[in-house]
C-alpha cells in the first residue's frame, strides 16, 4: 500500500475544504436548529469545531465535518454517543441535539460544498492532559473506559468497521509510514511494529471484539476542576471502531504513564480500574505491555509522517507525539516478563506462567 493510500484512511486526512464563514455557521444554526448565538473556534485537527453560546446562555458544540466525510461515518459516531447515554446515563458523554428528529443534516456550504453538520450539547471541564496526574485518576480512568465499553458491547452499525489506520490491530500497516533510517530515536519504533508482525498479531486477532471508543487520551477526557479525579466529560470519537476491546485498555494506559515514576505507574492504574468493571481475561492481560508499546510506536509514525504532508496543521497533529516519544524512552528498557507480572497483579490474578 502507497504512502499516499495510508494518507486517505485519515477520513479525509488530506482533505483541503474551505473555512466556514462565519454567516454560514450562523445560517446552519439557524436553519436546522432553530438557535442563534455568539460562536468560538476550537482546536480540531481535521474538521471544524464551534463553541455556540446561545442569547439565553445555553452552550453546545457544533461540528462541521470535512467535505470529504462520509455521512455513515458521522452517523457511527452520533449512534455510539446516542448508545452510550441509552446505556449508561451517568456516563458524561455529549448529547446529540436532534434536528428534525435526525442525529444530522448535510449543509450547503460556499463554492457547493456539502458539509455534514451535527450539534451537541457542551460538557464543562478542564482537559485531564491539563491535570495533575495521580493513581487515583488512571484508576477513575480506567473504570469511566470500562462503562464506556460494556455501554458499547452490544452496539452495532454499518459503519462501525473501519480499515481505519488508528486501530491497533492494523498495525502493521503502520510500518511503511517510519522512515528508513532505522537508528537513533527510530531504532524502537521499528523493533515494535516488526514484533507486532511477527507476533503480537497472531496473539490478538481471537480476544474479544467489539465497538470501542478507541483514543481515551488526554485530550478527549474532561476533568472537574476542584476534583481532578472527576471525569465530567468523554469526547471526541473519531476513532470509533470495532476492534479488539483490549486495544482500548492499552490506548488508554499508555496516556497514563507517569514520568516521575518508574515502569508502568499510571498504565496499571488504569488496568485495575477497568478490571475492577469488567474482568479481563488472562490473554488480554498477557499481551497489553506489547499494545502499549504498539500503540505509542504508531503514534510517532503517523503523526510525525502526516505532520510533514500537512504542515498547516502540524501543531494539532503533533499535540501527543511528544508525550510519545518520551513514554517510548521511558519504557526502553522495559522487561516484557515483569511487565507482565506487574500487569497480572494489578488485575489480582496471577500469571499463566
Amino acid at each position: 500500500m502507497s504512502e499516499e493510500d495510508l494518507l486517505e484512511r485519515f477520513d479525509g486526512g488530506g482533505d483541503s475544504h474551505s473555512q466556514v464563514e462565519a454567516h454560514e455557521v450562523a445560517r446552519t444554526l439557524k436553519q436546522y436548529w432553530g438557535i442563534r448565538g455568539s460562536l468560538r473556534s476550537l482546536v480540531a485537527e481535521r474538521d471544524e469545531i464551534l463553541e455556540v453560546t446561545t442569547d439565553d446562555n445555553r452552550r453546545y458544540v457544533l461540528k462541521i465535518y470535512g467535505a470529504s466525510e462520509s455521512p455513515s461515518l458521522a452517523d457511527l459516531r452520533a449512534r455510539a454517543c446516542v448508545h452510550i447515554a441509552e446505556s449508561d446515563p451517568a456516563l458524561p458523554v455529549p448529547e446529540i441535539i436532534r434536528t428534525d428528529g435526525a442525529l444530522q443534516a448535510v449543509a450547503t456550504m460556499k463554492a457547493g460544498e456539502d458539509r455534514v453538520v451535527q450539534l451537541m450539547t457542551f460538557l464543562d471541564g478542564i482537559p485531564q492532559v491539563s491535570t495533575l496526574k495521580s493513581s487515583r485518576q488512571a484508576f477513575e480512568i480506567g473504570k469511566a473506559l470500562a462503562r464506556t465499553a460494556r455501554a458499547l458491547a452490544h452496539f452495532e452499525h454499518p459503519a462501525d468497521r473501519r480499515n481505519l489506520v488508528w486501530d491497533l490491530a492494523n498495525a502493521a500497516n503502520v510500518r511503511p509510514l517510519l522512515p528508513a533510517i532505522s537508528s537513533g530515536r527510530w531504532q524502537m519504533p521499528h523493533r515494535i511494529l516488526q514484533r507486532f508482525e511477527d507476533r503480537t498479531l497472531s496473539m490478538l486477532s481471537d480476544l474479544p471484539s467489539q465497538v470501542i471508543h478507541n483514543d481515551f487520551n488526554g485530550h478527549n477526557l474532561l476533568m472537574d476542576p476542584s476534583d481532578p479525579t472527576r471525569i465530567t466529560g468523554i469526547i471526541d470519537f473519531g476513532d470509533v471502531t470495532r476492534s479488539q476491546r483490549i486495544n482500548d485498555v492499552a490506548i488508554a494506559a499508555c496516556y497514563q504513564l507517569r514520568f516521575d515514576e518508574s515502569g508502568l505507574s499510571g498504565a496499571l492504574d488504569v488496568a485495575r480500574g477497568y478490571n475492577s468493571v469488567t474482568t479481563l481475561n488472562p490473554h488480554e492481560i498477557a499481551i497489553l505491555p506489547d499494545l502499549i508499546l504498539t500503540r505509542l510506536a504508531m503514534a510517532v509514525a503517523i503523526t510525525e509522517f502526516r505532520a510533514t504532508r500537512l504542515p498547516e496543521r502540524a501543531s494539532q497533529i503533533l499535540k501527543n507525539t511528544g508525550y510519545a516519544w518520551r513514554a517510548l524512552s521511558h519504557l526502553t528498557d522495559l522487561d516484557k516478563n515483569w511487565a507482565v507480572d506487574r500487569f497480572f497483579a494489578a488485575c489480582d490474578k496471577e500469571t499463566s506462567s
